[in-house]
């Protein structure tokens, strides 16, 4: 079953991948939101080896803490400009 799940994530990756412009072109999202989406998982992923690596926290805890520090950063960010 596992092996499934990673063969059909990888599928849709590859079909991601090859289909792109159509999905930027025709989904209504601009490549702003997707590098806004993207700062968002390489911030939360950052916090999140920080959190557990350094200090020691429990995973969940990262997880959630690096979500909310990434969305309060990008909220900023928007304010302010």
């Amino acid at each position: 079953m596992g092996h499934a799940i990673v063969l059909s994530m990888a599928a849709l990756i590859v079909l991601s991948i090859r289909n792109r412009d159509h999905i930027v072109n025709e989904s209504g999202y601009g490549r702003k939101h997707f590098s806004q989406a993207m700062a968002v998982v390489l911030m939360t992923g950052l916090q999140y080896v920080f959190y557990t690596g350094s200090l020691g926290f429990p995973e969940t805890m990262s997880m959630v803490l690096g979500i909310t520090g990434a969305l309060s950063a990008l909220w900023m960010i928007n304010v302010l400009e």
